[in-house]
């Protein structure tokens, strides 16, 4: 009977992990890493601020993007839709990037099946307390990054901005 609910956990397992997309992205927590999956039936979309478009007439060129998920709130401004097509997200994430009206676009993470963990353009990083200001100035000006504010309590620990020049996503410059 053990070894049945045992397979039964196991095969739901596989099933959910099976529906989310093969590669795994991961960020770091406590010197871990925290492995995220992608549901491919969802995104999330920041838009230009500057263009005085509405972002529904946006979408609406966008025949993969089924409808706005007004449900679900995600962080800095960003929207979540839901997608008719799953099939290559990354082709159409980077078809979506090349519309100068929308700055940020991210897959929809999840960490474990309905948790998830929405990524928007600000995260937090700790760097080693012997890593210079001058360094952490470098590295952010070479990705694009602001830093919006520093934790007070932990050296070195920033909460950071990702501007809409950066060439890569939030989670790859995070990591």
């Amino acid at each position: 009977m053990k070894t049945m609910a045992i397979l039964s956990i196991v095969a739901a397992g596989l099933l959910w992990v099976g529906s989310a997309v093969a590669s795994t992205q991961y960020y770091y927590s406590a010197n871990q890493q925290i492995p995220l999956y992608i549901d491919s039936n969802k995104i999330t979309i920041f838009f230009d601020p500057e263009w005085p478009y509405n972002s529904e007439d946006i979408i609406q060129q966008y025949e993969r993007i089924d409808s706005l998920i007004e449900s679900e709130i995600a962080p800095d401004g960003f929207k979540i839709y839901a997608l008719s097509d799953p099939s290559n997200l990354d082709l159409f994430i980077d078809t979506l990037l090349m519309d100068s009206r929308i700055d940020f676009v991210n897959p929809y993470y999840i960490l474990c099946p309905n948790v998830p963990s929405l990524i928007g353009r600000t995260f937090c990083c700790k760097f080693a307390e012997n890593v210079s200001q001058e360094f952490i100035d470098s590295l952010n000006a070479a990705n694009h990054v602001q830093i919006t504010s520093e934790n007070e309590y932990a050296p070195n620990q920033f909460f950071m901005s990702i501007q809409a020049e950066a060439l890569n996503s939030t989670l790859e410059i995070a990591n």
